[in-house]
């Protein structure tokens, strides 16, 4: 399954992941198997209803591209709609016999995050982390918001990639981090991001749960950084 599926990325990690035979679920706000608006809560749970019933309640790989991409950039869309797409959909990937899930970040590293923001986002306090990005985007700091949600999003699948719910069922967390937002990205680098993707979702080998992967080298044989 694969959020975003409407976007550059999004375009091109479905159309790779189809090229491999799978069957791929696709969800976004328009012409997809499943529409959804991920930026409101109750889209959230549409989502995870609409893509049970569509695959019968089983899900092999859930593939989250946490990056704009064209997109206005909204705290929403960069970490609260990714968390509740990875935990919403963990009970159907508990059916699978090879079960996975991937996460695209934006890079955190420039400017330096905002705290308070990122401690919004892993309160799970949506109502006043969207406060707090709306003061940053009024005084001309996207820049802040995208770097705070990509970090925080990077900490809560660290955090939770080592629990029962998902290393003791045996369901592989991973996070792969953009070189740079998609935005800037150009056609080859992005296609190497899809690339990049769609080989962790097929590796037979995947790195350790909760590492922080990025394109530069092999998935199957490197185990990234953890965060704290």
């Amino acid at each position: 399954m694969v959020t975003g599926s409407g976007s550059p990325l999004g375009q091109r990690t479905t159309r790779r992941l189809s090229a491999t035979g799978a069957r791929v679920i696709t969800v976004d706000s328009v012409e997809a198997d499943v529409v959804a608006e991920l930026r409101a809560p109750s889209g959230r749970s549409e989502m995870v209803r609409g893509v049970a019933a569509f695959t019968g309640g089983v899900v092999d790989s859930v593939v989250v591209a946490a990056v704009l991409d064209g997109a206005a950039v909204s705290v929403e869309y960069l970490y609260f709609a990714p968390v509740a797409a990875i935990a919403g959909l963990r009970p159907l990937l508990a059916g699978s016999s090879a079960p996975r899930a991937v996460a695209v970040t934006a890079p955190p590293a420039n400017p330096l995050p905002d705290d308070q923001l990122i401690e919004a986002c892993l309160s799970g306090d949506e109502g006043h982390a969207i406060e707090l990005a709306d003061r940053l985007l009024a005084d001309g700091r996207g820049d802040v918001v995208i770097s705070s949600a990509a970090t925080a999003l990077q900490v809560w699948l660290s955090r939770h990639a080592r629990t029962r719910e998902w290393a003791g069922r045996g369901i592989p967390l991973v996070g792969v981090e953009a070189p740079s937002d998609p935005e800037s990205l150009d056609d080859v680098a992005e296609e190497d991001l899809a690339a990049f993707v769609t080989e962790l979702v097929t590796a037979r080998v995947l790195p350790v749960t909760g590492s922080l992967l990025t394109p530069h080298a092999p998935p199957t044989r490197t185990r990234g950084r953890m965060l704290a």
